[in-house]
């Protein structure tokens, strides 16, 4: 699975830098429960030649630690970014 997804993103990279006149792509930031499987991020990295890892949103943001450890909150980062993202976009409104 994790060699598909590789293939996938290196499509993905390919396009975008054959399409765009922007930056070109310097790194890979993973995201999504997907983001979970065992060595993904290695996979990906050796694919692309582009250094690699796993998204944290909570690294900006302060929690009480008597109520999340960071071993849960390692563990649900993943999967956090889209509603963090959400609740970061409505607390501005």
């Amino acid at each position: 699975m994790a060699d598909n997804f590789a293939t996938e993103i290196k499509r993905a990279l390919d396009f975008y830098n054959a399409s765009s006149t922007g930056a070109p792509v310097a790194y890979v930031l993973l995201t999504g429960g997907s983001a979970k499987i065992q060595g993904l991020s290695k996979v990906i990295e050796d694919s692309l030649g582009l250094p690699t890892q796993l998204l944290n949103p909570f690294n900006s943001i302060s929690y009480d630690p008597a109520v999340f450890t960071q071993e849960y909150l390692t563990n649900i980062a993943p999967i956090a970014a889209v509603p963090i993202g959400l609740a970061l976009r409505a607390g501005t409104k």
